[in-house]
C-alpha cells in the first residue's frame, strides 16, 4: 500500500513529528509513506527527510486563522492550482490513500476524491473556532472514508453527534518512551548544565512552539504569581519561533520584562534535540488556551519522563492526564489557578515522585509508537477496504460524498446534489418524468401503507382499487395480497444497498432515491427523487427535491401532495419499535423481525438504522400544516397506531360495508 500524508505547516511540530516516530513501523507493515510538505521556509520538510522518509515539496495554501482575510483570500484562489498539482502527484506515485492532517485545508481531500483514491482525515485539535468546525463538519464527513481523531473530546468538536462507528479511529500521539524519553539522570544532569541551571533548582518547564493557542503568556503570568512564593523556581520554555508569528514573539519577551523574570525564565529553541534538552524539567506546564489543542505531544513527552504535568482542561487534554494521580487540570487562561495547582508538586518531592511515575505507567500505555502505528495502519486499511467494496461513482458525487450511516445527502453536499442530478441524463429524465404525475389525481383520496405489524389485524382486500402508496418492502405482501401498491416508494440508503434488486422487479411505479442509482440492476426503469436532509421543509415541489424527515412515510407524503391528492390515507404507520438505541445507529438483525408486518422484512443479518421519531414527528407536522393550508388533509387509520399527529379515522369506516371483511 503506498501512502500519501499531507501537511501544510513548513514548521516541524506535532504531526511530522509523528511520522517520524511511525514511518518505520508502517514500512514494517507494508506501508510505502510519503510525505507532501509546503515548500515554504521552515525545518518540516528537512527534519522528515533527516529521518529516512520520503518528501515531497510543493506549493501548498494554507488557511490562517484569526484577520488574515488576504491570505485567506490567496489561499482560496490558488486551490485549483493546489488540487491539481495533488492530482498530478498522486498519479505518479501511484498512491493507494491519502491522511489530510489538520481541520482547515481539504486540498488534498478533494484532489483524492477527484481521483476516486480513499481518505482518512485527522482532526489533530481545537484550534478551530466551533463557526470553522462546524462548516466543515459536512466537509469531512462527506470527503473522509474514516476520519482519525486525537480523542474522544476532539472528536466531538469536530462531529458533534454524528455516529460514526467503524470510521473513527482514535489515537495518541507517539513518544519514545523507553528511548529518547526514558528517565536518566546522566541526561538530566547535562540538560541542566546546558541551559545554565544548577543541579538542585527546581524548574518549571514547557515544550511548545511559540504560538498563542499555547498559552505562553499565561505560562510567564503564572511563574510571576508562583515567584510571589518561590523565588528560586526556574522556568524554561523550550520551542521554536516562526518568523510569521514575530510580533507574539516580541510579545512574550516584552512579559517577561514587565514582569521582572528575565534572570529566571528562558526561552530556547531546540531544534531537533527536544529529548536532550526536555529532561532539566522537574515539573511541566501545559497551560494552553480555549479552542487550542488535541493531545500534545509535549505531555506524553513529559509523563515519559515522570514528571508531573499541570494542564489546562482544553481539547482532550484531560485523556492523557489523569487529574490528582499524573498531575493537576485547571481552568485555562487563569494564571492563579496554574501556580496554585503546581506549588504541592514544588513543595513535596514524594508526591513530585508518585506522579511522575504514575504519569510514566499512562504514557507506556497510551503513548506507545506502536500503538499509534497499528491506529493508522487500522485507518488505512478500513479506508481502502470500504473504497474497493463502494460502487463505482462520477466526479460530482465524489466531491459530494455517499451517504454511509444515512438514507440522505448531509447539508454540505445538498449544492452538489443539486447540480449532479440536474445536469445528469437520468436525472433530468426522472425531473421530467415526475412532473406528468404534477396535480394528475387532483381531488382523489390514496392510501399510504406504511409497515408496522398492525396490517397484520387488517383486511387490506378493498385497497385493490384504490391508489395506494408502498414504502420500501411491502411488496413482501404482495403475493398474499394479490395485487401491488400504484407507486412504490424507497430512500433509506441500507434497504436499497441490500435489496434495490427486489425493489425494482415490482409491477409498480417505482420511486428512488437519487443516489441508489448505482444499485439499480441495468433494464430497470425508476424515477429518482433528489433526496435531502438539508433545512427541514415540506416540499410542494417534488421535481427539485424532497426533505427525507427520518421516515419514507414523508416521502410519500410529499408525493401524493404534488399528485394532487385531497386526502391521504396513513394505514401500518404503527410508530412503535421494539428495542431502543440512538437514532439513525446502524445495526444488524439477530433474528426475526418483531418491528414489521413480517419477520424476514428486516430478518436476521439485514442492516438497517434505528428509528429517530422525534425527527419524523417534526416531519409529520409540516406535512400536516401543508395539507390543512390547501385545505387537504391527513387521516391517519393505523390500528392502534401511537402517532398523535393526524386526525385518527376507522379504516373500515372508509369503505362501503360489504367491501370489508
Amino acid at each position: 500500500m503506498k501512502a500519501l500524508a499531507v501537511i501544510h505547516y513548513p514548521v516541524f511540530g506535532g504531526p511530522p513529528n509523528r511520522y517520524t516516530k511511525i514511518g518505520p513501523l508502517l514500512a514494517a507493515a507494508g506501508i510505502e509513506l510519503t510525505m507532501l510538505t509546503t515548500d515554504q521556509p521552515g525545518d518540516a520538510a528537512a527534519r522528515l527527510r533527516e529521518a529516512g522518509l520520503d518528501v515531497v515539496s510543493q506549493r501548498l495554501g494554507r488557511f490562517r486563522s484569526g484577520r488574515a482575510h488576504g491570505a485567506n483570500a490567496r489561499m482560496l484562489a490558488s486551490l485549483p492550482r493546489d488540487v491539481a498539482a495533488i492530482r498530478r502527484l498522486l498519479r505518479e506515485r501511484s498512491i493507494d490513500v491519502v491522511m489530510v492532517n489538520g481541520l482547515v485545508n481539504p486540498h488534498a481531500a478533494i484532489a483524492a476524491r477527484l481521483e476516486g483514491i480513499p481518505v482518512v482525515w485527522l482532526l489533530l485539535d481545537t484550534n478551530s473556532s466551533p463557526l470553522v468546525r462546524q462548516i466543515f463538519r459536512p466537509i469531512v464527513l462527506r470527503l473522509a472514508d474514516i476520519v482519525m481523531s486525537t480523542g474522544e473530546s476532539v472528536a466531538s468538536a469536530h462531529l458533534g453527534d454524528a455516529q460514526l462507528g467503524e470510521r473513527l479511529v482514535l489515537f495518541f500521539p507517539p513518544v519514545d518512551v523507553d528511548g529518547a524519553f526514558a528517565p536518566n539522570a546522566e541526561r538530566r544532569q547535562a540538560a541542566r548544565a546546558e541551559v545554565g541551571l544548577s543541579e538542585e533548582a527546581l524548574v518549571v518547564g514547557n515544550i511548545a512552539n511559540l504560538t498563542p493557542m499555547k498559552g505562553h503568556m499565561t505560562f510567564i503570568r503564572a511563574a510571576a504569581e508562583l515567584g510571589t512564593t518561590h523565588p528560586d523556581i526556574r522556568f524554561l520554555v523550550l520551542g521554536a519561533e516562526y518568523d510569521y508569528r514575530d510580533e507574539y514573539t516580541r510579545s512574550l519577551h516584552a512579559e517577561v520584562e514587565r514582569l521582572d523574570l528575565v534572570d529566571r525564565l528562558e526561552f530556547r529553541d531546540p531544534g531537533s534535540r527536544v529529548a536532550d534538552l526536555a529532561p532539566a524539567i522537574d515539573v511541566f506546564w501545559m497551560p494552553s488556551r480555549p479552542n487550542s489543542e488535541g493531545i500534545p505531544t509535549a505531555i506524553g513527552e513529559a509523563m515519559s519522563l515522570e514528571q508531573p504535568v499541570v494542564a489546562s482542561r482544553v481539547g482532550s487534554i484531560d485523556e492523557a492526564v489523569e487529574d490528582g494521580v499524573t498531575g493537576a487540570l485547571v481552568a485555562a487562561d487563569d494564571a492563579a489557578l496554574l501556580a496554585a495547582a503546581t506549588i504541592p508538586y514544588l513543595d513535596e518531592p514524594a508526591l513530585r515522585r508518585e506522579a511522575g511515575r504514575a504519569g510514566r505507567e499512562r504514557a507506556r500505555r497510551l503513548y506507545s509508537p506502536q500503538a499509534c502505528a497499528d491506529a493508522h495502519i487500522r485507518a488505512l486499511e478500513l479506508a481502502t477496504t470500504r473504497r474497493a467494496g463502494a460502487p463505482s461513482r462520477g466526479t460530482l458525487e465524489r466531491l459530494a460524498g455517499y451517504g454511509r450511516s444515512g438514507p440522505v445527502v448531509a447539508t454540505g453536499a445538498a449544492g452538489w446534489s443539486f447540480l449532479d442530478y440536474n445536469v445528469s441524463s437520468a436525472g433530468r429524465e426522472s425531473a421530467r418524468r415526475i412532473r406528468e404525475f404534477r396535480d394528475a389525481y387532483k381531488g382523489r383520496r390514496c392510501f399510504i401503507i406504511g409497515n408496522g405489524p398492525s396490517l397484520r389485524r387488517m383486511d387490506l382486500s378493498p385497497l385493490r382499487d384504490e391508489v395506494t402508496f408502498g414504502l420500501n418492502r411491502i411488496y413482501l405482501l404482495f403475493e398474499e395480497l394479490g395485487f401491488s401498491t400504484t407507486f412504490l416508494i424507497s430512500i433509506n440508503r441500507l434497504v436499497l444497498e441490500q435489496a434495490a434488486e427486489e425493489v425494482t422487479a415490482v409491477d409498480s411505479t417505482v420511486f428512488l432515491n437519487w443516489w441508489s442509482r448505482y444499485h439499480v440492476p441495468p433494464g430497470r426503469d425508476p424515477i429518482f427523487l433528489r433526496v435531502t436532509s438539508a433545512k427541514p421543509r415540506f416540499s410542494k415541489e417534488v421535481d427539485k427535491g424532497i426533505w427525507a424527515g427520518a421516515t419514507v412515510t414523508f416521502g410519500a407524503l410529499q408525493l401524493a401532495y404534488y399528485m394532487g391528492f385531497d386526502e391521504a390515507i396513513l394505514i401500518g404507520v404503527d410508530h412503535s419499535f421494539a428495542g431502543t438505541g440512538p437514532p439513525n445507529a446502524v445495526v444488524e438483525s439477530a433474528g426475526p423481525d418483531q418491528n414489521h408486518f413480517s419477520p424476514s422484512y428486516f430478518g436476521k443479518g439485514f442492516r438497517w438504522q434505528l428509528p429517530d421519531l422525534e425527527m419524523s414527528e417534526r416531519a409529520y407536522e409540516l406535512a400536516r400544516s401543508a395539507y390543512e393550508r390547501a385545505g387537504r388533509r391527513v387521516l391517519d387509520a393505523t390500528v392502534d397506531g401511537k402517532l398523535e399527529v393526524f386526525p385518527k379515522v376507522d379504516f373500515t369506516s372508509l369503505f362501503d360495508p360489504k367491501d370489508v371483511g
